[in-house]
């Protein structure tokens, strides 16, 4: 399935609405310069939503970790409703332990 972004603002959070197989080329680039456009234009809290997201390539954990090291001492880049599939990579890999994963939106917006 194609990858597809929606982007949306939830207060202070810009929430990006992944959906479909997120890998190279195209789809880790569209990620890629929508996330570095987001950076550079002073946004500080990045929500990635990827509760249609199907899978991951090793390109996308890659951009997703290379983002989250520009943000975190001004920022936050975080993880909500992964899919199973998305889960069991972000834990394969070992992102879980550096970047924050909640279950759903309302978790995020309670603590």
């Amino acid at each position: 399935m194609p990858m597809e972004i929606r982007q949306r603002k939830k207060g202070s959070l810009i929430i990006l609405d992944l959906s479909g197989d997120i890998k190279k080329p195209q789809g880790t680039n569209e990620l890629d310069a929508q996330l570095c456009e987001l950076v550079e234009s002073g946004h500080k809290k990045i929500v990635l939503n990827m509760s249609k997201v199907g899978y991951l390539d090793s390109g996308t954990v890659g951009t997703i970790i290379a983002t989250y090291k520009k943000i975190k001492d001004s920022g936050d880049l975080i993880i909500v409703e992964p899919s199973q599939e998305v889960f069991d990579i972000i834990t394969l890999v070992g992102m879980d332990s550096i970047i924050k994963i909640y279950q759903s939106e309302e978790e995020l917006e309670q603590g």
